[in-house]
Formats: structure tokens, C-alpha cells, sequence
């Protein structure tokens, strides 16, 4: 397998396709359903943060759900929050915590 990679790179056609192919594969999936579509809601919700990590918190809301949102702020275990919630026509939801200059998704 690194060998067929190693002569896929030396070959400069090879390398010309796969640069074009790539961006193109990824435009397809972006139009046909990667997309999260129009945003049809935005609201805040409270909670809790339970779980502290790296670039990350885990947040219990108060409806009992757990998600997952980046550090935007130093935080500790324990502190209560309101989360940004978006909603998408796909059906995506995301969460976020807002900070001092953090710009909404």
C-alpha cells in the first residue's frame, strides 16, 4: 500500500488527479447531504458542567441529556452554563458555549 502511494505521488498525473478528484468528491457530499441545511432555530438552554477535558466539556442539561461542546472559557466542573442551541433543517442540533469574543457558528 505505500509502495502504490509512493509511485501515485512521483507521478505527476496521478498527483494532478488526485488533487482535482479530492475537492470534487468533497463538493458532491457537501451538495447531497452533508450539509446541515438552512438554520430553522436558535435558543438557550441551562446546565451543568460534569466532565472537564483538554479542548472540551461535557455538559449535563437540565433535561438530563449529556452533550459534548468546546472550551471557549475556563471553566470548572460544576458551573452552571447556558448553551446556544442551532438547529438545522437536516435535523442536526449543535451546542455551544459562548465566550467573551467567540463568534457564533
Amino acid at each position: 500500500m505505500i509502495k502504490l502511494l509512493g509511485m501515485m505521488l512521483r507521478n505527476p498525473v496521478a498527483r494532478v488527479t488526485g488533487f482535482i478528484i479530492a475537492p470534487v468528491l468533497f463538493v458532491l457530499w457537501w451538495q447531497l447531504g452533508g450539509a446541515p441545511g438552512e438554520v430553522v432555530n436558535t435558543s438557550e438552554v441551562p446546565g451543568v458542567i460534569t466532565e472537564l477535558h483538554k479542548h472540551a466539556y461535557v455538559v449535563t442539561l437540565d433535561a438530563g441529556q449529556q452533550v459534548r461542546v468546546f472550551r471557549t472559557r475556563n471553566l470548572d466542573a460544576g458551573t452552571r452554563v447556558q448553551l446556544r442551541v442551532t438547529q438545522h433543517e437536516s435535523g442536526l442540533t449543535q451546542y455551544m458555549l459562548p465566550g467573551d469574543g467567540a463568534s457564533p457558528q
